[in-house]
C-alpha cells in the first residue's frame, strides 16, 4: 500500500502540476491539509489537480483550494462529475464559466442529485459497441477521452467518460448515444475522404475555419442520418431541443446542397469557401467542439512525461466531432 506523501513531496508535485515557476500560486497551506489525508485520498486529489490544470492552471489551483472540503462534502465520485462538468464548460464557453462552477461548490451540491444522473461511458460501453455495429455491420473500436468532447480518427470513436448535461439519466445516455452516432456518421458518410488541414491552409484563422467546416458537415451528416435512420435523427434533434440549442441557419440554397442525397464532403468544402465569414459555428450537443485548443488539451499530460503529442493532435483535429 502506498505511503502517505510528506508536505515537501506534495509541494513538489503541485509545483509541477500548477507550473508554479510561472504562476506564483500559494500552495503551502493546501499542501499541509493534503498531507493529513490518507495515501489514497492524496493520490486522488493530486491526480485531479493535475488533470484540471492540464486544461488551465487556474482551474487546477481553484480545485486545490477546495479539495479537502470537497472530499468531505461531495465524495470522490461526485468530485469527478463536478470537475468534468467544469472542464466541459471550459471547452465550450471558456475560463470564466468553468471557474464559476469550481468556486461555487455549494451550488453544485444543491444540484448534485441531477448531476449524479450522468451517463458513465464505462457502464454503457458494451451497449454502445453493439449499437455501432448494428448501424451498418461494421465493427468500430470505442475508446474514452478525458475531454468532454467526442472525436474520431476514423478507426476509433472516442467518447467522454461522463456525460452530465441533462438532469435525467436516460437523457444523458441518449446524448452519449447521439455523440456515438455522429462520430459513426463521419466514418460512414465520407468525412475522411479528404485531407482536411491542407484544405484549410489558405484561411487566415484556421481554427475558425475548422469549426465552421464542422458546423456545415454536421448539417450534411444530419441529413444522411435522417434518410437512413429517421428515428435516430429525431432523437438527436429532440436532445438539441431539450438543451434549447440555437443551431446554425444557412441560406436556402446552401441547406439544399448539404441535404441533397448526392452531397459529399467536397460539397461542405465548397460551401465553406462560399459562405466564409457569413457562417457562425454552432454548439450542437452531439457534435462537440472542434477548436484546436480543446483538441490539444488532452495530450498535455503525456507531454510532461516526455512524449510528444503535437503530431497526433493535428491529425485528430479533423476528426473531432463537444460542451461540458
Amino acid at each position: 500500500m502506498p505511503q502517505q506523501k510528506s508536505v515537501d513531496e506534495i509541494i513538489r508535485q503541485l509545483e509541477e502540476s500548477l507550473e508554479i515557476e510561472f504562476s506564483f500560486y500559494q500552495i503551502e497551506t493546501p499542501a499541509e491539509a493534503i498531507s493529513q489525508l490518507s495515501s489514497q485520498q492524496q493520490t486522488f486529489v493530486l491526480d485531479w489537480v493535475e488533470r484540471a490544470a492540464s486544461i488551465n492552471t487556474t482551474v487546477g489551483y481553484e480545485f486545490l483550494l477546495r479539495a479537502v472540503e470537497a472530499l468531505e462534502k461531495l465524495g470522490q465520485e461526485m468530485i469527478e462529475a463536478w470537475l468534468l462538468h467544469a472542464m466541459d464548460s471550459y471547452d465550450r464557453s471558456g475560463l470564466r464559466p468553468a471557474l464559476k462552477i469550481v468556486r461555487d461548490m455549494e451550488a453544485y451540491i444543491q444540484f448534485g442529485k441531477e448531476r449524479t444522473a450522468a451517463a458513465i461511458y464505462a457502464e454503457h460501453e458494451a451497449i454502445l459497441s453493439h449499437f455501432v455495429q448494428g448501424l451498418s455491420g461494421r465493427e468500430l473500436k470505442l475508446g474514452m477521452t478525458e475531454s468532454a468532447l467526442p472525436y474520431t480518427d476514423s478507426e476509433t470513436l472516442f467518447l467522454p467518460q461522463i456525460v452530465a448535461r441533462l438532469p435525467v439519466a436516460k437523457d444523458n445516455f441518449r446524448l452519449l448515444k447521439a455523440m456515438t452516432a455522429h462520430l459513426w456518421a463521419q466514418t460512414r458518410y465520407g468525412s475522411f475522404q479528404i485531407d482536411l488541414l491542407p484544405q484549410l491552409a489558405s484561411y487566415a484563422d484556421q481554427e475558425s475555419a475548422l469549426s465552421r467546416f464542422h458546423t456545415l458537415e454536421r448539417i450534411r451528416l444530419d441529413a444522411c442520418l435522417q434518410r437512413e435512420f429517421p428515428g435516430l435523427h429525431r432523437d438527436m434533434q429532440e436532445l438539441s431541443g431539450l438543451l434549447d440549442e440555437s443551431l446554425t441557419l444557412l441560406p436556402e440554397h446552401a441547406m439544399k446542397l448539404l441535404q441533397d442525397s448526392q452531397a459529399t464532403v467536397q460539397t461542405t468544402l465548397q460551401l465553406l469557401n462560399e459562405l466564409d465569414d457569413q457562417l457562425l459555428p454552432d454548439d450542437c450537443c452531439y457534435k462537440g467542439d472542434s477548436e484546436t485548443r480543446s483538441h490539444c488539451r488532452g495530450p498535455r499530460l503525456a507531454h510532461r512525461a516526455g512524449e510528444s503529442a503535437a503530431a497526433g493532435c493535428l491529425q485528430r483535429d479533423h476528426g473531432r466531432a463537444s460542451q461540458g
